[in-house]
């Protein structure tokens, strides 16, 4: 029992810290994983652009539409 806790007295009364070379691995892990996923949400903002783009399209059909009801449907001029 004393040996137990002798191991725990050292193993408390020790300073834990990093070494140089596990921040170093930790860190390129970490831009390893950036480079897997930067790519992958510059795909997906240019997605989020593009159905922007056709939501705003259906809007503004959608409003011709209106207009042309409101007005007899009278041909529209897109200028």
């Amino acid at each position: 029992m004393k040996k137990i806790r002798n191991v725990f007295k050292r193993i408390k009364n020790k300073k834990q810290s990093f070494t140089l070379i596990e921040i170093a691995i930790v860190l390129f892990i970490i831009s390893l994983l950036m480079l897997l996923i930067l790519p992958n949400l510059n795909n997906q903002r240019k997605k989020a652009e593009n159905t922007q783009a056709e939501a705003m399209v259906s809007v503004i059909q959608t409003q011709v539409d209106l207009y042309e009801n409101d007005n007899d449907d009278k041909n529209v001029t897109y200028s």
